[in-house]
């Protein structure tokens, strides 16, 4: 084989494999935690009348997916509520290094965007929302989804006014599509 050949063969094989290595590459524990956010699940919940709208109900499909690279969670919610309004959402979920936290980033079809801060326990995970003014106040949320690993899963979400006093508003079962 002449050397020309050779060359030609390591710069092709160095070409594909190398960007192959690179997302294959093991992630941080702190990134691999999001993969709870990964797949297609079918979710149903329940709210209460709160400061954020009518009681009501919903239907809809959360579907997560790892951003190019997988150092990101990219989530698609499209739900329907009881009336059959759409609710569509994109979510990204990352770790902020600067911080050392996991992090998400939303934004609604109804033109609003809020950042969370998620933790982590042994198989659930709580988020902490600060919700731009509604009506005039602050509020944040603050939700529950466990079990992660499981291929069905609750999630819980209370909200305050003033960071003290909660309440329980909201209520959803999500299932794992197969």
């Amino acid at each position: 084989m002449n050397t020309r050949r050779i060359l030609t063969s390591l710069i092709t094989f160095t070409i594909l494999t190398v960007p192959l290595a690179a997302q294959t590459a093991p992630r941080a524990p702190e990134i691999q935690k999001l993969e709870a956010f990964v797949g297609t699940w079918t979710t149903e919940g329940k709210v209460e009348a709160s400061p954020m709208g009518p009681a009501g109900t919903w239907k809809g499909t959360l579907k997560g997916e790892w951003a190019p690279g997988g150092f990101a969670v990219i989530r698609y919610d499209d739900q329907k509520d009881g009336s059959g309004a759409a609710q569509r959402a994109i979510l990204i979920f990352h770790f902020d290094a600067k911080t050392k936290t996991q992090r998400a980033f939303m934004v609604g079809s109804d033109g609003t965007s809020d950042t969370g801060k998620l933790s982590f326990g042994a198989d659930s995970m709580t988020w902490d929302w600060e919700l731009s003014a509604v009506k005039g106040k602050r509020i944040t949320l603050r939700g529950t989804l466990k079990p992660l690993s499981g291929e069905v899963r609750e999630y819980e979400e209370a909200y305050s006014e003033d960071g003290k006093t909660w309440k329980i508003y909201s209520r959803a079962r999500d299932t794992r599509k197969k």
